[in-house]
């Protein structure tokens, strides 16, 4: 059993396609040692949903979900419709 949620198509956004984007750790403090977190990426595909936050950064909401993804908003489209998600 999960938790069942939907992000509204006014907000859910998609990549227009997959593509590997800077997911920076901001705070030195929770970097692996002897690691730049500051270059840590992520691999972003177009059945990912996401939102955009205020920081301007993005939010991805389906399989494990992460924040604070940058991405060029010349990148992203609408999804068009609701997306129905399960947190499982």
């Amino acid at each position: 059993m999960g938790y069942n949620f939907t992000i509204g198509k006014q907000i859910a956004v998609r990549v227009k396609e997959q593509k590997e984007y800077p997911w920076p750790i901001k705070d030195p403090k929770y970097w692996n040692p002897g690691e730049d977190g500051s270059k840590r990426t992520i691999t972003i595909f177009r059945s990912d949903v996401l939102t955009k936050s205020q920081d301007g950064t993005y939010m991805k909401h389906t399989g494990l979900g992460c924040f604070g993804i940058v991405i060029p908003d010349s990148d992203v489209e609408p999804c068009g419709e609701d997306q129905h998600l399960m947190l499982i």
